[in-house]
């Protein structure tokens, strides 16, 4: 199961808020928004959404102070891939 918790706005809190949780509740990768796209990684506010694409894969979108950008996760790194502006 993939969560989006709610975004923290307190100034430099983690903006790991995506979390992927398995049947029995455990948490095996929390995933970490792009900061590539941004010049400066405090510039990334976190997570907004989560759904699925047309293929049924899981998309994340990152909210930033320069716009947004979405991507899929890769669960064994906790990064996201594929990463592009959000229009």
């Amino acid at each position: 199961m993939l969560v989006v918790e709610a975004l923290d706005d307190t100034p430099y809190t983690p903006t790991d808020n995506a979390v992927v949780y398995e049947a029995d509740g455990t948490e095996p990768v929390r995933l970490a928004p792009p900061r590539d796209p941004v010049a400066e990684p405090s510039w990334v506010f976190g997570f907004s959404t989560a759904h699925l694409d047309a293929r049924g894969r899981p998309v994340l979108v990152a909210a930033t102070q320069v716009g947004d950008f979405w991507g899929h996760p890769d669960l064994e790194s906790g990064t996201i891939v594929d990463v592009q502006e959000w229009c």
